[in-house]
């Protein structure tokens, strides 16, 4: 009799059709993917980096903006919507209802290795400032990468943590400008 594979994990599952989501991508810099999972295992909605609908894209232009002009902030001059802000736009252009659903997040598996290391150091931040709001707005209940799970309340948290860093920030060059 032949030896049974053991089946992967639904994490496992969910993330790996998250990383071939990315490989839609149009960014040169790092490809992710999204999907929007709810508690029966239906995917209700996927989404990967890219730029918006029916305008340029740097994968078909191979020129990357942010890279040629610099950033004088965190995403000054790239073009692209988040995975996880696409997956949320398309399941509002679906109907999908998504509160309390889990989203998946990975990189694409035909990455790089330069690539591979960008998305590493991002996917172990959580979420951006950006698609941190939108996830909390939109009730996503967990966050899922291949390296860490992040509940609602840890978003909240991340958050809380953000504003208070940028308002003691502000505080401080206040002060430094009262002198």
């Amino acid at each position: 009799m032949e030896e049974r594979k053991e089946r992967i994990s639904k994490i496992e599952y969910y993330l790996r059709i998250a990383s071939m989501v990315a490989m839609r991508s149009t960014c040169l810099k790092v490809k992710f993917g999204a999907i929007i999972v709810d508690d029966d295992g239906v995917i209700l909605s996927t989404g990967y980096n890219g730029s918006a609908r029916g305008s340029f894209n740097c994968d078909d232009l191979n020129y990357c903006l942010q890279e040629h002009l610099g950033s004088r902030g965190f995403f000054d001059y790239c073009i692209a919507v988040h995975a996880e802000e696409n997956a949320v736009i398309n399941a509002a252009r679906s109907g999908a209802k998504i509160k309390g659903a889990t989203l998946y997040l990975a990189a694409a598996v035909d990455s790089t290795p330069k690539q591979i290391e960008r998305a590493y150091e991002w996917l172990n931040k959580g979420p951006c400032f950006r698609c941190r709001r939108i996830l909390i707005n939109a009730g996503i209940k967990e966050v899922v990468t291949p390296y860490k799970h992040w509940t609602f309340n840890d978003l909240v948290n991340l958050e809380r943590k953000w504003f208070e860093d940028a308002y003691r920030k502000a505080r401080e060059r206040e002060s430094k400008k009262a002198l």
